[in-house]
């Protein structure tokens, strides 16, 4: 679910479409799309597996079956959380705002219900459902409807159902921008209480090792690099337009090859990286810290 808006629904649409269009076939689940966007596929494949390496976590920890239980995924984007519960046996209808988005998913995962729906106003019974989960959502819907929001999971939720809930957990408080309102987690738990969701528990989601990789030390190195790919591209392309005049043949295929050497030498530093932040990161999860400094928080919460 995004914003709510006939503007919106497009602007979720093209997002969608541009991230599919950048990764073809290695994107089966959008992350592109809904992944911090200067961040390489790669991070973002990383930070997709432990999302869902914590939420199995918090599943087992807290002994939550999923088979044959109705589960109702709310702003679904590509299908990512759908897909977790459905291949653990839950009977999963997975809602999303963005047209494009739910007609490329009943293409790619028939074994999943998808509707467009708005999250503000849920097209189901009361009591529909075993568990609702909301992963990066809640931040996309506008400040004054997010009660709303909250107020139609918590009515087709079933007595004592469980609700998933992730979120990013700004420390400086409120952040806004035209398609996202981020809370601290103060505010997402006071949001919790006002609706009668019981916390059960809240795991923090650090990913500290990726991040920090990522920004002190391939940031500076990653750009350079598309820079430099960048001018070789450039130049390649001028060397097509004008080779009588102005290049010759020799100079463009160097080109290219330079091009295609700094886009392998890109790929396999951003591979070890990646895979470096692996353990660093497992080391992380076995921590069961209970505060909320983390950069995402995964809440669990009980109907009352």
């Amino acid at each position: 679910m995004k914003q709510v808006s006939g503007k919106g629904n497009q602007y979720w649409n093209r997002v969608f479409q541009e991230s599919l269009t950048r990764s073809g076939n290695r994107d089966l689940f959008g992350l592109n799309a809904v992944c911090y966007h200067p961040f390489p596929f790669i991070f973002k494949r990383v930070l997709h597996f432990f999302e869902f390496f914590y939420l199995g976590r918090i599943l087992a920890n807290h002994r939550i079956v999923i088979e044959g239980k109705k589960v109702l995924d709310i702003g679904c984007g590509g299908a990512r959380s759908s897909y977790f519960f459905v291949k653990r046996g839950g009977s999963v209808t997975g809602i999303d705002y963005a047209d494009n988005v739910i007609e490329r998913n009943r293409k790619i995962f028939p074994e999943i219900n998808f509707e467009k729906m708005d999250a503000c106003n849920l097209g189901f019974p009361d009591r529909s459902f075993d568990l609702v989960s909301a992963f990066i959502t809640l931040q996309h819907i506008p400040f004054n409807k997010k009660a709303l929001a909250l107020k139609e999971m918590d009515r087709v939720l079933k007595s004592a159902g469980y609700m998933i809930i992730l979120e990013v957990n700004s420390s400086i408080g409120r952040i806004q921008g035209e398609y996202m309102d981020v809370l601290a987690s103060e505010d997402w738990q006071n949001m919790f209480n006002e609706h009668d969701l019981a916390l059960i528990c809240s795991r923090n989601l650090h990913f500290f090792p990726l991040y920090g990789m990522y920004r002190h030390i391939i940031r500076n190195v990653y750009q350079g690099i598309k820079s430099i790919k960048s001018t070789f591209r450039i130049r390649g392309r001028n060397c097509n337009r004008d080779l009588k005049t102005n290049c010759h043949g020799s100079n463009h295929e160097d080109s290219n090859f330079k091009y295609k050497l700094y886009d392998i030498i890109e790929r396999n530093i951003l591979r070890v990286i990646a895979c470096l932040s692996f353990p660093l990161e497992f080391i992380s999860a076995s921590n069961t810290t209970k505060g909320h400094d983390g950069s995402h928080i995964m809440y669990l919460l009980r109907k009352k």
